[in-house]
């Protein structure tokens, strides 16, 4: 009698061993390989959810910051009449494949923009002849003679406690085109 690896008895037979013995043997390493056929496929799948949500991202912040990198520049700021927010106008270039953005934010006075998460107020392109102006402690006028404008928020809350919430001050923006008959299309 002989001793297999998995301690099963089986007799030699005319030097081969038995047919169940091989089939044991056999089927074994196939449950080996499948195993590990299922961890390599497993890995590759994990990998290619981790490509599909991290290479976009790498590539767009390359793109973002070493190809097209954005230049921002502060162009105004106007403090409000009670002393509690300024207006703050932002020009935005990143080059010769975008336009020049104006932005204008709302923040508490003295404040710096909080990165590029901030939301503006007021977004255009193709602006000329902007001006900030505020005609009550909760008004501010964005005046222009020609815009495209891509955003605008006609109320807005600068103001946001440690926990990030809300307080209760608004500001109310007005826009002020220079013409009242001022229509970008005609142009």
């Amino acid at each position: 009698m002989l001793k297999c690896r998995n301690g099963c008895a089986t007799r030699r037979l005319d030097g081969r061993l038995r047919s169940r013995v091989l089939t044991y043997a056999y089927s074994n390493r196939m449950g080996t390989v499948k195993a590990s056929r299922f961890l390599l496929a497993s890995v590759w799948f994990i990998a290619g959810v981790a490509c599909t949500l991290v290479v976009p991202k790498v590539f767009l912040l390359v793109l973002n910051r070493v190809i097209f990198p954005e230049e921002r520049t502060e162009v105004s700021r106007v403090t409000s009449p009670d002393g509690t927010a300024d207006a703050v106008a932002i020009r935005s270039d990143c080059g010769a494949p975008c336009s020049t953005n104006y932005s204008v934010f709302l923040v508490p006075r003295g404040t710096r923009i909080r990165g590029s998460s901030a939301q503006p107020a007021f977004s255009a392109d193709d602006i000329s002849g902007e001006h900030l102006a505020w005609s009550q402690p909760h008004l501010l006028e964005i005046g222009y003679t020609r815009a495209f404008i891509i955003n605008f928020q006609n109320v807005a809350y600068p103001f946001t406690d440690n926990l990030g919430n809300r307080t209760p001050q608004t500001f109310e923006i007005r826009l002020a085109p220079a013409s009242s008959s001022f229509s970008y299309l005609k142009e």
